[in-house]
């Protein structure tokens, strides 16, 4: 879901990752998006739901689904043939992202499905949806204005985060301490592996432990260090079922954000579709996915003006589009 729209929203967390509480009624309400579902103005990706499995259809490479809530039947699917999360009649909460269906219908890919024992839960969570919707999701998004003045970090480590980024040259930058090797060396090797795989947390320990002499404190650092990044918007944590259920963090994958790699794909699919798209609304469209939530937004601006630069993207009216060939 959008993160700058519903940051404010409270009882939403999920394993650090927003699903929102909402009724089957609430769903089978909303219009047919042309990109994003969108919920009470807010765009919505990802929603949790609790009711009584109504239909189980065991396909070849997936197991289809149907939750009754009692305000209405929403269609859910598993796309594994192993580890079935329920069953026919089960009492369930369920976790998972918002897709339209080949029948143009909206649809839940489900991530997890726990099985519930009380029946009062099933009441408790239309209380909490009715709450959130009077007290959270009705109120205005607050949506950060993309032409806003902003406060850069002019950090030598942020400026090299920035231009690593960008794909530009990393000489010249002076106060990078010595303190700061580790963090330039965890960079340098996620840009030399496939940007979309990325790389496990402790492959990276023991690939770069000679970096950290001291083995009592070398998850610490490596730890802060990877932080750091997210914080700044460099890395983010890659989604996968996994990493959902799994709590063991030294098994999870971090991603590196390269403008060329992971954000210029996102324009052009969108221009592609869509034939252009306003310069101000570009830094929302892209935070807008989950992976982009912590990009600096004039990283973003400065990509697009890359592009323009480079004619790969054309500026025409406040309009942006792809040249014509």
């Amino acid at each position: 879901m959008d993160p700058i729209n519903w940051a404010r929203t409270q009882c939403l967390l999920y394993e650090n990752n927003s699903y929102v509480k909402v009724l089957a009624c609430q769903l089978l309400a909303l219009p047919a998006p042309e990109m994003f579902y969108r919920f009470c103005g807010r765009i919505i990706t990802r929603v949790q739901m609790v009711g009584i499995v109504a239909s189980q259809q065991i396909k070849a490479d997936r197991t289809e689904y149907l939750l009754d809530d009692g305000t209405g039947e929403i269609p859910f699917v598993w796309w594994h043939t192993e580890n079935i999360p329920c069953q026919l009649g089960d009492l369930v909460h369920i976790y998972g992202r918002l897709k339209r269906s080949w029948q143009d219908q909206i649809e839940i890919t489900l991530v997890k499905a726990v099985r519930l024992n009380d029946p009062n839960t099933e009441m408790i969570h239309w209380m909490q949806c009715q709450l959130l919707l009077k007290e959270e999701y009705s109120n205005e998004a607050r949506i950060l204005p993309t032409n806003c003045p902003q406060t850069h970090d002019k950090s030598p480590v942020h400026e090299y985060c920035r231009r690593v980024f960008l794909g530009q040259k990393l000489n010249s930058i002076v106060g990078i301490h010595p303190t700061d090797e580790l963090l330039i060396k965890i960079i340098d090797h996620f840009t030399q592996h496939d940007v979309g795989v990325g790389c496990q947390f402790q492959q990276v320990v023991n690939d770069l432990s000679h970096l950290v002499q001291d083995p009592s404190s070398r998850i610490r650092q490596f730890r802060k260090v990877f932080t750091t990044l997210r914080n700044i918007g460099l890395l983010y944590l890659k989604e996968t079922y996994e990493s959902i259920v799994n709590t063991n963090e030294d098994d999870d994958i971090y991603c590196i954000h390269l403008y060329s790699d992971t954000i210029w794909p996102l324009i052009q699919k969108h221009l592609l579709l869509h034939q252009s798209i306003s310069v101000d609304q570009v830094p929302t469209f892209i935070v807008s996915h989950l992976t982009c939530r912590h990009l600096p937004l004039h990283w973003i601006h400065q990509g697009i003006e890359q592009s323009v630069t480079s004619k790969t993207l054309i500026h025409t009216h406040d309009q942006l589009s792809l040249p014509i060939n």
